[in-house]
């Protein structure tokens, strides 16, 4: 009764403004800080940053730096404890929750997979319509999910799943199907957090360039603590104890030396170290 009784950290306004979004949204956090409930620590503070429409962007930090709690704060999960989060000018918390959720695209560590029918199982990814499935074999081609479902006895009919006298894939094979499903919503701004962490090395290159080729409608945003897959974006946000010390592109990040030298380069060359031993 207690977590039914539990009320909503997130107000809806009244009166929301709707976005009608044709394209991805220019999104800025705007001095954003940010307690959990019950809390008396800042896991965000005064964080300041811009998402250009259409972009790659990298989120780069250890853990514990504030990176899922900033997805979080954008996914509305939660609202900012000060600050705010302005999407096209309009401030999250006067958006209506559903509608703005139908712009994200959503993959976390702890991803959901489905038993169902294979071709269902990546059109899940955009319930609200009827299976297509000429984007579905082209989400999985860029998943590399297309090789070993062409492989099964069924392909793209095939049922998953022992449970129900189905294929049961593999770690890897379902983290490909999962990111199928993302690619296959197709949504304006479309969220990664360690998506290829289950993938083999050649796998995960192919899938990452053909993200390169994501549609321009389409803002990208990757949490990943390989750089060999930040270094592709266009712009990298580096977060250290809930707060943005650094930004910019990979190459820009890097120039830094000496005393200039930031923590971007030095994460970047203590892993690249490890691959010139």
């Amino acid at each position: 009764m207690e977590f039914i009784n539990t009320k909503p950290t997130v107000i809806e306004s009244k009166n929301p403004t709707p976005l009608k979004l044709t394209s991805a949204p220019e999104i800025i956090f705007e001095d954003v800080g940010f307690q959990y409930p019950g809390g008396d620590t800042w896991s965000l503070r005064h964080l300041n940053m811009t998402f250009v429409p259409g972009q790659k962007i990298g989120l780069v930090g250890n853990n514990g730096a504030g990176k899922t709690t900033l997805v979080k704060l954008l996914c509305r999960i939660y609202d900012p404890t000060e600050g705010r989060i302005l999407v096209n000018g309009v401030d999250l918390r006067d958006i209506a929750t559903a509608e703005w959720w139908s712009y994200l695209g959503i993959m976390f560590q702890d991803y959901a997979s489905y038993d169902f029918v294979t071709k269902d199982a990546i059109a899940i990814g955009r319930p609200d319509a009827q299976t297509n499935l000429t984007h579905v074999k082209e989400a999985a081609e860029i998943s590399q999910a297309h090789t070993f479902i062409e492989e099964w006895p069924n392909s793209y009919n095939q049922q998953l799943g022992v449970e129900f006298g189905g294929k049961e894939p593999s770690k890897g094979q379902r983290q490909k199907l999962s990111i199928a499903k993302i690619i296959y919503r197709n949504a304006f701004v479309m969220i990664l957090d360690e998506p290829t962490a289950s993938v083999d090395a050649e796998s995960e290159a192919k899938i990452f360039d053909s993200l390169e080729n994501l549609s321009k409608d389409t803002t990208a945003i990757l949490i990943s603590h390989d750089f060999s897959t930040i270094l592709q974006c266009n712009h990298i946000f580096v977060l250290e104890h809930g707060k943005l010390i650094e930004e910019g592109s990979h190459k820009e990040l890097m120039k830094k030396k000496g005393k200039e030298k930031g923590v971007y380069a030095e994460l970047y060359n203590l892993q690249a170290s490890r691959f010139k031993k």
